[in-house]
């Protein structure tokens, strides 16, 4: 996957394409953080974590109070600035969102405006596998 993504940006910068962002979406723990930090790095490009710009934005040390957010309504919104801020780039750049971003009208369309959409899908046995290894399994 990640020979995918670097293959993809080369082509974009070839084609002249200027900047050239890559969103990857998927579920939790599906790989998207891993995937991107491994291809940016060897791009020498950006990466984002839309979920570890959330907890720093507001001060959050513990993973599993997303879901306590979540409920009131505090997490889509501040998705939803994120995304918002992270389209103002002038860089290319591999991001991560949360998998709630998918459910955003708003975010979906400056998604498809920002960049390519990688959905990154993974199958059930693997991602348990990992997810068992995972020191936070969110």
């Amino acid at each position: 996957m990640v020979k995918c993504i670097i293959e993809y940006l080369l082509i974009s910068r070839k084609s002249g394409e200027g900047r050239t962002n890559l969103i990857l979406i998927g579920i939790p723990g599906c790989g998207k953080t891993t995937l991107g930090e491994l291809a940016a790095e060897m791009l020498g490009i950006r990466f984002f974590d839309m979920d570890k710009i959330f907890m720093e934005k507001i001060n959050l040390l513990d993973p599993t109070d997303i879901f306590r957010i979540a409920l009131n309504g505090q997490f889509i919104n501040e998705q939803k600035k994120i995304m918002f801020e992270l389209s103002k780039l002038k860089c290319s750049a591999i991001i991560s969102t949360g998998a709630e971003v998918a459910l955003i009208p708003e975010a979906v369309r400056l998604k498809k405006k920002m960049g390519a959409v990688i959905h990154i899908q993974r199958n059930l046995k693997t991602r348990c596998a990992t997810l068992k290894k995972a020191e936070n399994p969110i």
